[in-house]
């Protein structure tokens, strides 16, 4: 388990920590995909992903 995983709940409130965890998930997505067109920063808040429906939406 890394460091970035040990306790989510405190670090979900933390902007900065949110941008770097937007950062390397781009980094890995553009990797594997091989685009660049992912956005620099995040296009949804905490409380939108961790809504129920918001793989619905």
């Amino acid at each position: 388990m890394s460091k970035e995983s040990l306790s989510l709940r405190s670090k979900l409130s933390d902007p900065e920590w949110i941008d770097v965890i937007w950062s390397r998930a781009v980094a890995i997505a553009a990797s594997e995909t091989g685009l660049d067109c992912f956005p620099d920063e995040g296009i949804w808040s905490v409380a939108e992903t961790l809504s129920p429906d918001f793989i619905l939406s």
